[in-house]
């Protein structure tokens, strides 16, 4: 029932396909359309947009990077987390939900909260016998 069109609903209605593919629908344009429109905006001349990419972004096969999020909401318009929902439930349990960090005093929070819930989980390594002379460092060992 994939890309079937409800009736009398226009062209965004569309049953069991994602908001990322409902958006591009609703133009109406192809992937190779959004791709070459993708490529005329971009400074360089080129998105690095393929068909093949957006097929699997809006199918759910991908999750799509912050980069090419951010160019495809502002293409079509759209909120980045409505365009991408489908690929963000897939990412997260009931109780999660992602967070766009920005800049990096949010990444260091982030990492930072990571290593000490970590912290439980972590068992420290002492080797059971000293390494032989001059295989491994210069470290130096007690009682060596």
């Amino acid at each position: 029932m994939a890309g079937r069109r409800a009736r009398g609903k226009g062209p965004a209605a569309v049953l069991g396909v994602s908001p990322l593919r409902q958006a591009r629908l609703s133009i109406p344009a192809t992937l190779e359309q959004v791709c070459e429109d993708l490529d005329k905006r971009s400074k360089e001349g080129s998105s690095g947009v393929t068909p093949s990419m957006l097929s699997g972004w809006e199918l759910g096969k991908h999750i799509t990077s912050i980069r090419y999020r951010k160019t495809l909401a502002d293409y079509y318009a759209q909120p980045p987390e409505v365009l991408f929902a489908h690929q963000d439930q897939q990412l997260t349990s009931a109780s999660e939900t992602p967070r766009l960090l920005v800049g990096h005093h949010d990444l260091r929070a982030a990492m930072t909260k990571v290593v000490h819930d970590a912290g439980e989980y972590l068992a420290s390594w002492v080797p059971l016998t000293r390494p032989t002379p001059g295989c491994c460092s210069r470290r130096r060992w007690p009682n060596a």
